[in-house]
């Protein structure tokens, strides 16, 4: 979690600026009327039940499910409805729930597919995450759960300029010290700038990560606040997370 809160002395330094999003699958309608917005050098977590529709929300933004009404303003200019492989030079990283690493190519391979050139590109990555440069020339479907998912994340750090890193479920499946690894490197990351919006059905995690927390319930934002204000509201935790 970052330390301090991502304002400019000329006020607000928005990333990221979702307005009455309104997303359909077919005829049934999953996202009402969604707002939310990041400050840069925030970590913001979107959190709810399953099939709450916190997915369907990072969707609607990458332009996988493209809304039917609402805006998504990156740096103000609206991106709604743009091409997932737009979205991304404009600025916007998806780690996808599942990982979805390459499992038969090497460490290396996987992160050249992402930077489009040689290892002098990511080298960065492999100060960040040690391991996968103790690992660069093994099969990415041989890594642990923990690994494939800082592969994930190390991949979704190269190419285009980032402004905003959007990580869904990191923690899923992941046994408890694991969880905790990866829960540090999320950390580490805000706290070197890295803007974040993230997607997680451990709401512990979730507010152990975040500065400000959305809680959302069948498409419909019901809460925002600080992680601290949220941890101390027992009801609306126990209601619509499931936490006693």
């Amino acid at each position: 979690m970052s330390d301090a809160a991502a304002t400019t002395e000329e006020g607000s330094d928005s990333i990221l600026e979702v307005e009455n999003l309104n997303t359909f699958y077919g005829k049934s309608h999953a996202l009402f009327d969604v707002s939310l917005s990041i400050e840069r050098g925030e970590s913001v977590a979107l959190v709810g039940r399953n099939g709450a529709g916190k997915t369907t929300t990072l969707r609607s933004i990458m332009g996988i499910q493209p809304p039917k009404s609402g805006a998504v303003r990156l740096h103000g200019e609206d991106i709604a409805g743009r091409s997932p492989d737009e979205v991304r030079r404009r600025g916007i990283s998806w780690v996808p729930e599942g990982r979805r690493i390459f499992p038969d190519l090497t460490v290396r391979e996987n992160l050249r597919v992402a930077a489009g050139s040689g290892d002098e590109e990511f080298e960065e990555v492999y100060r960040r995450f040690p391991r996968l440069d103790e690992r660069r020339n093994q099969l990415g479907g041989t890594l642990s759960g923990g690994e494939q998912q800082m592969l994930a994340i190390a991949r979704a750090l190269l190419g285009p300029e980032m402004s905003l890193l959007m990580l869904d479920e990191p923690t899923e499946g992941l046994a408890p010290q694991i969880v905790d690894d990866v829960v540090d490197i999320v950390d580490r990351l805000n706290a070197e700038g890295v803007t974040m919006l993230i997607v997680e059905q451990n709401a512990q995690v979730a507010l152990e990560l975040a500065d400000r927390v959305y809680v959302i319930e069948t498409g419909h934002i019901e809460y925002e606040g600080t992680s601290a204000e949220l941890r101390e509201n027992r009801e609306l935790m126990e209601s619509y997370l499931g936490v006693q």
